[in-house]
């Protein structure tokens, strides 16, 4: 479905009225938090010291099957090298809700600024010096789909998309209000993917 939310904003929508705990990975500053009602556990995991808990999703996650209640992986698993087993451990954790958001680098406006200046953003930047944090995969509309609902299918998973359409540039802003199939206007993939209801 096309929307005009933030992912945060529609993230905290779809766990209002939800309880238990809730696992924000790669919280960063834990941004999210801010968007999440009351009556959730909020607890987050970075690679970067000084969260809750400290995961490097190369590596295998030091916790049991289903234990957290919802797990959120906004804008993580581009940066991952071993993505299909870091996304499988983020199902094995989760008991009920995975959210999962990925960049869709094939909008027309990224390409339209890929044509204009040969430039995709530094996080795909080839400096003579590693930069640190990049971008591993070139994670694009119809692959993203594919991924993420063939691993979900394999689970048992139902799985709900969002189609965000706010960017970051004016270009964007206006291709996002034109007539054009959702892979081209969409900046930002969101799923939900639900591994049992929560009663």
């Amino acid at each position: 479905m096309l929307v005009r939310e933030s992912k945060y904003q529609i993230v905290g929508r779809r766990v209002s009225g939800l309880t238990g705990t809730l696992l924000d990975v790669g919280a960063r500053d834990r941004v999210l938090e801010k968007y999440l009602p009351p009556g959730l556990k909020y607890v987050a995991a970075d690679i970067a010291p000084g969260l809750d808990l400290e995961w490097d999703l190369e590596k295998p996650i030091d916790a049991p099957d289903n234990a957290y209640d919802i797990v959120v992986a906004l804008d993580v698993l581009e940066h991952v090298e071993h993505i299909h087993r870091a996304y499988q451990e983020l199902l094995r954790i989760t008991r009920h809700k995975l959210f999962v958001s990925l960049p869709n680098m094939t909008c027309l406006s990224l390409r339209l600024q890929f044509f204009a200046t040969g430039h995709l953003g530094g996080k795909y930047d080839l400096l003579p010096e590693h930069q640190g944090d990049r971008h591993r995969w070139l994670t694009g509309y119809r692959q993203v789909c594919a991924f993420i609902g063939h691993h979900a299918r394999s689970a048992g998973c139902a799985v709900t998309q969002y189609d965000i359409l706010t960017g970051y540039s004016r270009l964007h802003a206006l291709i996002s209000r034109l007539p054009l199939p959702a892979e081209l206007r969409t900046y930002t993939l969101l799923f939900e993917i639900t591994k049992r209801p929560m009663s």
